[in-house]
């Protein structure tokens, strides 16, 4: 803090001492360095640092004033107070109008500073400069007064952006370029090679000629500023102002030719002024200039990267993908896309998709043009294409119109998935489940045959010869014939369970209520034997087959009344509930249960939970419910704990519910 403090009272006595250097004999200086040095400090600083600087402020006007110059105390005040009311309303000003951010990086940082800082602060110091040297040396205030204030005008004008620059650079130093300025060693010496042209240009206008010819000094000022934007405004227009102050103070060129002193100063501050305002402005330009080029060439090079990142990962996309505009120009493709044309990638993209229908072939009504597509995306769409080889291949075309703005006009994606492979393996599976199901048939008439004979033939037995057997050969007859009857009731429900799955399916209006009515009346016999207890709610209609449906209630209500405990008496509710995604008919009972670990091995075929002795069967039944359950492109499945009953869920799309 001391160091800081120190390093500011030494120049602000070296800028006031450069300022009386430069002063016009037997009048004031034509501009004050100090104002513009502090204004700058206290501009950019926070203002609880403010105290800080006032007191540096205050040693540096006692050390000048006092020490060195030996002025009164009444002088020193009245000049102390002054410096510092300028300075204070300067930098309160711009703060206030520039929050956080007096850079003068824009026309408008530059304008409120030239009127906050340089017009309207030195009001106060004129006030109080003007009034010391009345009382303390009668020095007219019509003399002293715009003397004062034009010094403190220029003088703010010319060191605040300069000190600005250096004290920015103090405080950013990784940040070299941020007010211009050389970015390495070649542009070090091109600015070099600037500054003294502009310096030679300067000493041959103001003291080696009196011709009116300051104009000379503008281009390489403007050539400065343009090539090293702020820091070269501030360097020029300082090394311009003390070659002319220097030159004109004494008795030197076109200025100073045959005009009083007044006349060379008031000349003078409205050259440095006007040019330094205009470089400054000029500067800020160059700045916001340069900073939106950057900006754009930035923002294209995100772009770019970011296109090559999406490139990338449409390359990794084993399916085609075609991107398309309004104009039906063919912006993007993948990989994949063009090694299935055949084509590179550049001979694709870019052109009309009748500039290229013949490589497209069959292709282009996958990618029609935009215009006669609908708003809404198609996807999933299954077709063949025949590609520029020869060779049809089965793709899934999936196609999104992308709503157009006012800066990103209509465009569409379509995504072609090669689909050949699975629809090859799905007719394969299809032949090999023809395959099976004409084999079950086959072998299940075959089978009726011979087990129709080995039934008759043990029954013949068991009629005609069985006084001829003993009691052991009885007992294996009967086995026999027991073993034949459950193989027939086998191939029968095996014929059943392909019967379903083969069968035509007519879609009909079904009445679900008629149906269960339908199915008690089947099941009449075996509801009066089981003493069963049967409760249905009002059941929907749907379309679908009446008789596959009327099995599949068959199968549950005989499932429901056939696996109870000995002991009780079979209680089944059956009821619907409807739900956004689909519609559930509900089959309740209170049987056996099932475990959990069992709830998907009841639907495959030939499997029991139970002793066939205790409970007969083949192991079919659920299985087909099941099959039933796919073919109208539903679902079943089960609630149940052990012992406590089941629940059997018929889930039906909501698209076949028709009341």
């Amino acid at each position: 803090m001391g160091f800081r403090l120190f390093i500011y009272v030494v120049i602000y006595i070296v800028l006031t001492e450069l300022s009386r250097r430069v002063s016009y004999p037997n009048t004031f200086s034509p501009l004050w360095l100090p104002a513009g040095f502090a204004l700058a400090v206290f501009a950019t600083t926070q203002r609880r640092q403010w105290p800080l600087w006032t007191v540096g402020s205050i040693i540096a006007s006692l050390v000048y004033n006092s020490w060195l110059h030996e002025k009164p105390a009444g002088v020193v005040f009245g000049f102390t107070l002054a410096n510092l009311s300028r300075t204070l309303i300067g930098a309160w000003l711009i703060q206030s109008w520039l929050p956080g951010r007096f850079r003068l990086s824009s026309v408008r940082d530059v304008l409120v500073f030239a009127v906050a800082g340089c017009l309207l602060a030195p009001l106060t110091t004129m006030f109080f400069g003007a009034a010391t040297l009345f009382f303390a040396y009668g020095t007219p205030w019509s003399k002293s007064a715009p003397a004062w204030l034009a010094g403190n005008v220029v003088g703010i004008m010319l060191l605040a952006p300069l000190s600005l620059v250096f004290i920015r650079r103090c405080q950013r130093p990784s940040r070299i370029c941020d007010c211009g300025g050389p970015r390495d060693a070649r542009t070090a010496v091109y600015f070099v090679v600037l500054t003294l042209t502009l310096l030679v240009a300067a000493l041959i206008v103001f003291r080696f000629s009196t011709a009116p010819i300051s104009f000379l000094v503008a281009p390489f000022m403007i050539w400065l500023t343009i090539q090293f934007e702020l820091f070269g405004a501030v360097t020029s227009c300082f090394l311009v102002a003390m070659v002319l102050l220097g030159c004109t103070s004494a008795g030197y060129g076109p200025i100073a030719a045959g005009r009083a002193p007044e006349m060379q100063m008031l000349l003078s501050q409205g050259f440095l002024f006007s040019v330094n305002l205009t470089s400054l402005i000029l500067a800020s330009v160059v700045l916001g200039r340069r900073r939106a080029m950057s900006r754009i060439e930035s923002t294209q090079k995100q772009l770019k990267e970011l296109q090559r990142e999406t490139q990338l990962i449409l390359d990794t996309i084993p399916s085609m993908v075609f991107y398309q505009d309004r104009s039906d120009r063919v912006l993007r493709v993948n990989r994949s896309a063009a090694q299935w044309l055949d084509l590179p990638r550049q001979q694709i993209e870019g052109k009309e998709i009748s500039e290229i229908s013949g490589t497209f072939g069959s292709l282009k009504p996958a990618i029609a043009p935009l215009a006669m597509q609908p708003d809404e995306p198609l996807l999933g769409v299954e077709q063949t294409v025949t590609l520029p080889s020869g060779h049809t291949r089965w793709v899934q075309v999936d196609r999104v119109v992308l709503d157009g703005s006012e800066h990103q006009p209509r465009s569409m994606v379509v995504v072609l998935t090669d689909i050949s492979d699975r629809k090859s393996a799905e007719a394969d599976l299809q032949r090999s489940n023809q395959d099976l199901e004409r084999y079950a048939i086959v072998a299940s008439h075959d089978l009726k045959e011979p087990l129709r004979a080995v039934s008759g033939y043990c029954r013949f037995l068991q009629e005609d010869y069985s006084e001829s057997l003993d009691s052991e050969g009885r007992r294996f007859v009967e086995k026999a014939i027991e073993g034949a009857d459950r193989m027939q009731q086998m191939v029968n429900d095996l014929l059943e369970y392909s019967r379903v799955s083969r069968a035509e399916l007519p879609i009909e209006t079904v009445d679900l209520n008629a149906v269960v009515a339908g199915v008690r009346v089947d099941l009449q016999q075996r509801i009066v034997d089981t003493g069963a207890n049967i409760t249905v709610e009002h059941l929907p209609s749907i379309r679908g087959s009446h008789g596959q449906l009327t099995q599949l209630f068959q199968n549950l209500l005989s499932n429901s009344m056939k696996f109870v405990p000995k002991d009780r008496k079979p209680c089944i509710t059956i009821t619907s509930d409807c739900s956004v995604e689909d519609l559930s008919v509900i089959v309740a009972d209170n049987g056996l249960g099932i475990a959990e670990t069992n709830r998907t091995r009841v639907f495959e075929i030939f499997q029991r939970l139970n002793r066939r002795e205790d409970y007969p069967g083949t192991g079919l039944g659920l299985a087909i419910c099941e099959r039933i359950m796919d073919r109208h492109h539903g679902g079943i499945e089960i609630i149940s704990e052990l012992g406590q009953g089941s629940q059997f869920r018929l889930r039906f799309p909501r698209h076949l519910e028709i009341a």
